[in-house]
C-alpha cells in the first residue's frame, strides 16, 4: 500500500476542506445533474463492451452500476457520504493487495494532490487482470469560468488568485497510466458543453456539484457582491449564445488492466514478417 508521505510536498487541494463540503451535498441533486448523468451513462457503456463478469467491486464517487452487476459484492464510497458502505479518504485506499477485479473512480481523481499514488493504490489492490476504470474532469475544463474571474479580479483588486482548479492534460494522463504500469491502458477525453438559463444558475450548480474552489492557496477574501455582479454580468457578455450562457466541461476516461501472464503482449521489435508499405 502507498503510504501517505507519497504525497507530492507541493500540494494543491485542501482535502479537509473538500470531505466537509461535500458531505453537505446531496447526492441525489448530483446524481439527478446532467453532465453527471451524461458522463454516467458514458461509463455505463463503456462497462457494455466488457465482456466479463466482475464479483469484487470497489466503487469511489456517485455512481450507480448494480444493475450491470447484480451478483457482485460491492464496496462504495462517496465524499458526500451518503451512499457510501465504506468511510475512507479515497486518496489513500485501506486495502490489501489483490482484493477487486473492477475498481472504478468517478469524478474524484480532478481533486486529488497525488494521482500516481493513487493509481499506484488501485493496481495493487487490483487482482491480475483486474479492470481499472476511471472518470474525471481534465483540462480545458470551466476555461469561461477562469477568464472571467481573472479579468473582474483584476479589475477590482488589481490582482488575482486561483479560483479555478488546474486540470491534467490527456497527454499526462496517459503517462501517468504507463508510470503506474497498467497494462493495455486506454486513455481519451470528451469535451462537452453544457448552457444554463443565466451565471447565476450556472455558478450555484458548480457549487451543487461540489466543485467549488477547494485550492490550498485560494484567496481568504470573501467574495463581495460588487465582484459576483461583476462576474455574472462579464459571463454573460461574453460566453452567451441566443438566450443561454455556455459552460465548457472536458471529461477524461481512463482504463487499464492490472498484469497477468495471459494478457496479449506485443512481438519483439523486427519480427514483422511483411512491409507496412506493402500493407497499406
Amino acid at each position: 500500500m502507498v503510504s501517505k508521505h507519497t504525497v507530492a510536498t507541493s500540494l494543491i487541494f485542501d482535502r479537509q476542506l473538500l470531505r466537509q463540503r461535500r458531505s453537505r451535498l446531496n447526492s441525489t441533486v448530483i446524481k439527478k445533474n446532467r453532465l453527471y448523468q451524461y458522463l454516467q451513462t458514458q461509463l455505463n457503456t463503456r462497462l457494455k463492451l466488457i465482456k466479463r463478469d466482475f464479483s469484487r467491486i470497489l466503487i469511489l464517487g456517485d455512481v450507480d452500476i448494480s444493475d450491470y452487476f447484480k451478483k457482485a459484492t460491492i464496496w462504495q464510497f462517496s465524499l458526500t457520504g451518503k451512499t457510501s458502505r465504506v468511510l475512507l479518504d479515497d486518496e489513500f485506499l485501506p486495502f490489501a493487495n489483490a482484493q477487486f477485479d473492477l475498481v472504478i473512480s468517478f469524478m474524484e481523481m480532478h481533486h486529488f494532490n497525488d494521482i500516481p499514488g493513487f493509481l499506484q493504490q488501485i493496481k495493487q489492490c487490483l487482482i491480475p487482470d483486474g479492470l481499472f476504470l476511471g472518470v474525471f474532469l481534465g483540462q480545458d475544463t470551466l476555461w469561461q469560468l477562469r477568464h472571467a474571474t481573472q479579468v473582474i479580479e483584476e479589475e477590482i483588486y488589481e490582482g488575482i488568485s486561483p479560483r479555478v482548479a488546474p486540470m491534467v492534460k490527456l497527454s499526462d494522463a496517459a503517462a501517468l497510466m504507463q508510470r503506474a504500469g497498467f497494462a493495455l491502458p486506454v486513455i481519451d477525453t470528451d469535451h462537452i458543453e453544457m448552457t444554463y438559463n443565466n451565471a447565476t444558475i450556472f455558478i450555484h450548480e458548480l457549487k451543487s456539484m461540489g466543485l467549488s474552489n477547494v485550492m490550498i492557496e485560494r484567496s481568504n477574501r470573501i467574495a463581495e457582491r460588487r465582484f459576483l455582479q461583476r462576474l455574472i454580468e462579464y459571463y454573460e457578455h461574453h460566453y452567451q449564445r441566443e438566450d443561454e450562457i455556455i459552460a465548457s466541461f472536458t471529461a477524461v476516461y481512463l482504463s487499464g488492466w492490472a498484469t497477468d501472464t495471459t494478457q496479449p503482449k506485443a512481438l519483439p521489435r523486427g519480427s514483422a514478417t511483411i512491409r507496412l508499405s506493402e500493407f497499406l
